[in-house]
């Protein structure tokens, strides 16, 4: 529908990554000159490769997490056999991978091996499926001189769902609804055989169960929640995971209470390639999510400035070209 299309032309949250963040160049500039290094931002994880802006494994950050605040996973290699140790429904994603990208909630063992067969020899993470209803991404930043870190802001998500209401058919949903329309081919297929269904009022259907922007899910600002109790939980979930100092955590937890008391379980860890996804609340303005976004790179240009006194080296241009030569290529 033309209304949609036009939203994706004037809502910046429809724009693509480089769209928005191309009239920050002169700030980026102006961070790198600080920081005398055009890959300053690399050396706020010096424990992850690039800092965790790309090609690195989340698998080798997840299994620093102590179990018991982590969903049980198993990391194998797509051209490999072996022996599943998790049950059905279980998620699969690959283990150097953002945005979502190829993230599928697998029901059987011919899904999976279909799922495999996508991928040659590529490392793919398959982790259980978490009962905790809640999803929030914690942004989290320590400069390395701190004892403890600090959330920045807290996103919370809202998962695309079909609202019946006794009138309005799946189609017509998808077809009407902003964040639906956006993914109408892929929901259209996925959904072929209960288009015509008309839930009773009342009656939800969560259409995609990944909690990624790009992927329908609506996020909103939810910094509000976050509590010292929180806060201290971070601190002592992360305090394992060595040179850890900039990015977002994607957390599950039973309600918003929960989460305030610290109650969470951590499904991915971001490195320096986080955003701050907050911003796309529609109660901000493009200028207010610019001035939050510059708010966190400017924490990142300090950390990877305070690395930098601390001997951290960024890695060098021709490496680092070569992964996003790797990344753009997947």
């Amino acid at each position: 529908m033309l209304k949609h299309k036009l939203k994706k032309i004037y809502k910046y949250e429809y724009w693509s990554f480089w769209a928005f963040y191309a009239p920050l160049t002169p700030f980026y500039l102006w961070f790198s000159l600080k920081n005398r290094s055009l890959l300053y931002f690399c050396r706020v994880n010096p424990n992850m490769k690039n800092g965790g802006f790309t090609e690195y494994s989340k698998s080798e950050i997840q299994k620093q997490i102590p179990q018991v605040y982590r969903p049980k996973e198993q990391v194998v290699f797509s051209n490999e056999d072996f022996k599943l140790n998790l049950k059905f429904p279980i998620v699969a994603k690959p283990d150097i991978g953002e945005r979502g990208k190829n993230v599928t909630f697998i029901y059987n063992l011919d899904e999976l091996n279909f799922y495999l067969n996508k991928f040659e020899n590529e490392k793919i993470i398959l982790q259980e499926v978490l009962t905790e209803p809640k999803e929030y991404g914690l942004f989290f930043i320590k400069y390395p001189n701190q004892e403890k870190g600090k959330i920045l802001n807290i996103t919370g998500k809202e998962f695309l769902t079909y609202k019946g209401d006794g009138k309005q058919s799946l189609k017509d949903f998808i077809l009407n609804n902003e964040r639906a329309f956006f993914r109408k081919s892929y929901l259209l297929e996925k959904y072929h055989c209960r288009l015509d269904e008309v839930l009773p009022k009342g009656e939800n259907l969560i259409l995609e169960k990944i909690g990624n922007h790009n992927r329908g899910t609506y996020f909103y600002d939810a910094t509000d929640l976050n509590t010292t109790d929180l806060e201290n939980a971070v601190h002592l979930i992360l305090k394992d995971i060595k040179g850890f100092h900039y990015g977002r955590l994607d957390v599950k937890t039973k309600s918003e209470e929960d989460l305030k008391n610290g109650n969470i379980k951590i499904i991915e860890v971001n490195g320096a390639n986080s955003e701050a996804t907050h911003i796309y609340d529609n109660k901000y303005s493009i200028f207010q999510a610019y001035r939050e976004v510059l708010k966190t790179l400017n924490h990142q240009s300090n950390i990877a400035l305070a690395q930098k006194r601390n001997g951290v080296k960024a890695p060098s241009i021709i490496s680092f070209l070569k992964d996003l030569k790797t990344h753009f290529s997947k």
